[in-house]
C-alpha cells in the first residue's frame, strides 16, 4: 500500500494531501540520510540530489 494511503488510513480517512508537503509542516516526520553519494552528487543534511528530503517516518507523518 503506498505510503499516501497508510497515513489517510491512520488519520481516520481523511485525505491528506501528498506526504512531501508534510515536511514543511513535520520536518522531523523525514530522516536525513547526510552520509552517501550517488557518484555525482553527496548527501547531506536537509534536501539534496542524492535522497531528496530523505526517508519519511510514516507513523510520524500519521500522527494528528
Amino acid at each position: 500500500m503506498p505510503l499516501q494511503a497508510v497515513v489517510n488510513q491512520a488519520r481516520g480517512g481523511s485525505r491528506r494531501g501528498q506526504v512531501l508537503y508534510d515536511y514543511y509542516g513535520r520536518p522531523q516526520a523525514f530522516r536525513a540520510i547526510t552520509e552517501g553519494s550517488n557518484g555525482a552528487y553527496a548527501a547531506g543534511p536537509g534536501w539534496n540530489f542524492v535522497t531528496g528530503l530523505g526517508s519519511p517516518d510514516a507513523a510520524a507523518l500519521a500522527a494528528p
